[in-house]
């Protein structure tokens, strides 16, 4: 599996809530709903994998910091080594629920 902030192969890793650092400030002009949008997505925590390397740099009391050209900000739920340590097989195994969960049929490759 490869590391979501360094983007390096990686046996181990740690499951987080991750988005890019929000440098985006809300314009202060009339209502776009595009823009918002755009903006909340952008702003999402989201699940993935970063190697333990990475995770040693955003386990801090704000949860940011620099990989990379990029600033990462590290959900609180995922803080204080929290985050669950996972191999590959437990990775999948997450995608595939979540997959699920979504209605989306995988078939296994073998």
């Amino acid at each position: 599996m490869r590391c979501h902030c360094c983007d390096r192969e990686t046996s181990l890793g740690r499951k987080v809530k991750l988005r890019p650092f929000p440098g985006l400030t809300w314009p202060l002009r009339p209502f776009d709903p595009v823009a918002y949008h755009s903006y909340v997505e952008n702003m999402t925590f989201r699940w993935a994998v970063v190697c333990l390397a990475c995770y040693r740099i955003l386990d801090s009391f704000d949860g940011t910091g620099f990989i990379g050209s990029n600033i990462w900000n590290l959900a609180g739920q995922s803080r204080g080594d929290r985050a669950a340590v996972v191999d590959e097989a437990k990775w999948q195994a997450f995608q595939r629920r979540q997959a699920e969960s979504l209605g989306i049929d995988i078939q296994e490759s073998q």
